[in-house]
């Protein structure tokens, strides 16, 4: 029973996800910029930097993972891009700590790559899930051939319309 239960409450380690695994690869980001933040110098300027960069660092996979549970297209999209606003305030807070001399640019520089590329991924993700909502919007060839049928057939008069008027349509319809 020990070996059992031990590995049904094991957390994953971050070596056994795939790359390719967006879960993954947002989480092993966290877990990188955890490790940045206790690797800044402990002065007060790095550290407020660091707080910042820690907070929107390890909320991509937060937002990430809220959209994988999304009830709509709408709200999917909707946290992914909550996703992408924490990934371009990431790459800002390290481009300051790099900027303000607290951290080497070639400490960062990985990190601040995979950003770029978890961006661009991201981005890929929503134009696909708007371009196929687009896609579902637009009528089929059939329904633009049902609509046209319809209008060919004359309607009745509006209810508003004066005696003469209705007299008319009536006489176009026979």
């Amino acid at each position: 029973m020990g070996d059992d239960a031990s590995a049904m409450t094991a957390w994953p380690s971050v070596g056994e996800e795939s790359d390719t695994d967006l879960k993954a690869r947002t989480r092993r980001y966290a877990l990188r910029i955890v490790r940045l933040y206790s690797a800044l110098p402990k002065m007060t300027e790095a550290q407020v930097l660091g707080r910042q960069l820690l907070r929107c660092g390890t909320s991509v996979g937060a937002h990430y993972r809220e959209a994988c549970r999304a009830k709509s297209d709408a709200d999917f999209v909707s946290k992914i891009e909550g996703a992408l606003q924490e990934l371009e305030e990431s790459l800002y807070w390290m481009e300051l700590i790099v900027g303000a001399g607290l951290m080497a640019e070639a400490r960062l520089q990985s990190l601040y790559q995979e950003g770029h590329e978890l961006t661009a991924i991201l981005v890929t993700v929503v134009r696909k899930v708007k371009r196929r909502r687009r896609m579902r919007a637009q009528p089929s060839s059939r329904q633009l051939q049902a609509s046209v049928a319809d209008s060919n057939v004359s309607s009745p008069p509006a209810r508003d319309a004066s005696p003469a008027q209705r007299q008319r349509s009536d006489g176009a319809r026979d």
